[in-house]
């Protein structure tokens, strides 16, 4: 997949209807997957896990759906990413992962977009 640099992303950010981004969050970095309100995937990539790179990256984006996992930094990031407007999923690893284990594991997807696909349908 062709990766879209931050800059793009930002110019899309205006043409924004309805975006969903799943996150893995990591203790040095969280990886992300943005998919339009068809479900198709506008840009991956990874952001610190710091809160002055959250808010650099999601501070500035409409409101949107974001799921997490539960961990040990969903606290914090799901406060953050609630103080800047959006709507977050805190997800039970236990139902992400019998969604992953129902789907074929030959499609190549990252945890962000195995987070962002169930919340775009509202499945959590």
């Amino acid at each position: 997949m062709k990766k879209i640099s931050t800059a793009k992303m930002k110019r899309q950010v205006a043409q924004a209807k309805k975006w969903t981004i799943g996150m893995d969050l990591g203790d040095r970095s969280s990886r992300y997957c943005v998919l339009d309100e068809h479900g198709e995937v506008i840009v991956e990539g990874s952001v610190a896990a710091t809160q002055p790179a959250m808010e650099k990256l999601f501070g500035t984006m409409p409101r949107c759906r974001i799921a997490i996992e539960t961990g040990c930094h969903s606290p914090w990031v799901s406060r953050q990413l609630h103080g800047f407007g959006h709507e977050v999923i805190v997800a039970n690893p236990r139902n992400v992962r019998l969604i992953g284990e129902a789907r074929a594991k030959t499609t190549g997807w990252t945890p962000g977009r195995w987070l962002a696909w169930p919340a775009s349908i509202r499945i959590f």
